[in-house]
């Protein structure tokens, strides 16, 4: 069996922010050349990410230290997604940004500019404005505009770079970045909405990882993973399960104190939990699944 069967499939007619909602909130042309491509406008104190990102190991929980280079490495993704990926690996705080970005560019239409100061994206992502970190902001955007991604959901497929691309002016700090309007295709085959503030105070890369996998899920539902099979998803680098496993209990503890998850337990060699509904759910109603698609549930197996 393969790390894809190991994530074996129920269907469920519900799922988070899925297309429906999408598609009721944007405009979608019918030609590219005439684009007029708009994200969903979610409210200020959320991020919105596609769920096909956040069920992979695209933006992984990575060690600490020099990153590996991949080329059109197959990265680990749920059932019904295939990504490929080229460039220097991913980790959350790569993810920090490209949510950002995202978050700023849903108010523009998808492919023109998106303004905005170094000290104010820093802002945004809870850093501070120093040179250390203005550096590393730039860093992760040309990482972001450097890679190439390849990700099929269903018959359709996207296959470009995280940021379209960017420009810095040194003198006043200033960045001009713009978002590829084929993007948006990814939120179209569902999304899902995370507090940032929730987002912030969690310490471990595996919470920020597991939050937004959770957050891909509806509440109020039991779900259960196979927790070898949630190693691989994540990008873990955990020398055995048994590891793994301490780490997860650590991190659900995280999101429990945070109201994000209850009934709960990482037993064996399954993780079972309920997602709770918070603030991020608030004026969103329940979402059906676009025509033809089958909404994957965690395993039971």
């Amino acid at each position: 069996m393969d790390k894809k069967e190991q994530l074996a499939e129920n269907v469920d007619p519900r799922d988070s922010q899925t297309a429906a909602l999408a598609l009721r909130q944007r405009r979608r042309p019918s030609s590219p050349s005439k684009s007029f491509i708009q994200l969903p406008l979610w409210p200020e104190p959320n991020r919105g990410v596609p769920n096909a990102i956040v069920r992979s190991a695209l933006f992984g929980v990575v060690r600490r230290g020099r990153r590996r280079y991949a080329e059109k490495e197959l990265i680990a993704s749920w059932p019904g997604v295939t990504i490929r990926y080229t460039g220097m690996k991913l980790d959350q705080s790569d993810l920090d940004v490209w949510l950002f970005a995202v978050h700023l560019a849903r108010h523009h239409t998808l492919g023109s500019q998106v303004r905005f100061s170094a000290y104010g994206f820093l802002n945004g992502i809870g850093r501070s404005k120093g040179k250390q970190n203005r550096e590393w902001l730039k860093a992760v955007l040309t990482r972001l505009t450097a890679c190439a991604v390849e990700i099929g959901v269903g018959n359709r497929s996207y296959t470009g770079s995280l940021v379209h691309e960017f420009f810095h002016d040194g003198d006043t700090n200033e960045y001009v970045l713009t978002v590829n309007p084929r993007l948006a295709m990814l939120f179209d085959d569902g999304y899902s909405l995370l507090a940032w503030q929730t987002r912030s105070a969690l310490r471990s890369d595996l919470a920020k990882w597991i939050h937004c996998f959770v957050r891909s899920h509806p509440p109020g539902v039991s779900h259960r993973v196979g927790i070898d099979g949630l190693l691989h998803l994540c990008g873990s680098e955990s020398k055995s399960v048994r590891e793994f496993r301490q780490r997860l209990r650590e991190a659900m503890g995280e999101l429990e104190a945070l109201g994000e998850v209850r009934n709960w337990r990482a037993k064996d060699i399954v993780l079972e939990f309920e997602r709770a509904e918070t603030e991020a759910d608030q004026g969103f109603p329940a979402a059906v699944p676009a025509d033809g698609e089958q909404i994957v549930n965690l395993v039971t197996k």
